[in-house]
């Protein structure tokens, strides 16, 4: 009995996982060495941000909380254009989730170690460790910054702004790499660009 094709086209698209273990981790060594942020940065980082209760304080609420502030925007422009029956409303919705399906699949391919993963420094704030590219949080808030853009220019503009605060802290805090960053939002940018002004 021969082979289902099937069974070999699959074989063909899916690599030994092993095999893709070991070329993200050859990948991952090299991006670093070429990474301009290092340990001693992260350190310096981290200790500049605790200099005082009030700073670290603050620099941490922005970064765990500014992400959650644009993401409670997001369903609340739903509503609001829902309830105007926005013809758009459809494209609003879908392209923002395939971005953010296309960060998950690349997280979930990659499972990168987070900067504190390998570093010796404490970041800012608590979090699992693993699946740090790219950045969902970026990712997130420069989709909505896009799906906002498209509707309303001068909402875009102030949650671009608010979705580049997000990056920076999410280096800042010592939770992401910047490449990791750059990738979330390069991926929006792709699907945001090609689902909101392209197709």
């Amino acid at each position: 009995m021969g082979t289902n094709p099937w069974i070999s086209i699959f074989a063909f698209l899916i690599p030994d996982r092993g095999f893709l273990a070991a070329e993200r981790k050859t990948w991952y060594d090299t991006s670093q060495r070429g990474d301009r942020m290092k340990e001693a940065q992260y350190q310096k980082l981290t200790a500049f941000c605790r200099k005082t209760k009030t700073r670290e304080k603050i620099i941490a609420g922005v970064t765990k909380y500014l992400p959650d502030v644009i993401a409670v925007a997001y369903p609340a422009a739903v509503a609001v254009l829902l309830a105007r029956g926005y013809p758009e409303l459809l494209r609003f919705v879908l392209v923002p989730l395939a971005a953010l399906a296309a960060v998950t699949a690349l997280r979930h391919v990659f499972h990168a170690p987070r900067p504190y993963d390998k570093m010796n420094f404490q970041p800012l704030l608590s979090h699992k460790p693993g699946d740090s590219f790219p950045s969902r949080h970026t990712a997130s808030s420069v989709i909505i910054a896009m799906a906002f853009w498209y509707v309303c220019q001068p909402l875009g503009i102030t949650a671009a702004a608010l979705a580049v605060l997000v990056g920076i802290s999410r280096v800042v805090a010592g939770l992401h790499y910047p490449r990791d960053v750059l990738a979330g939002a390069a991926v929006s940018l792709v699907v945001g660009g090609l689902g909101f002004w392209a197709v």
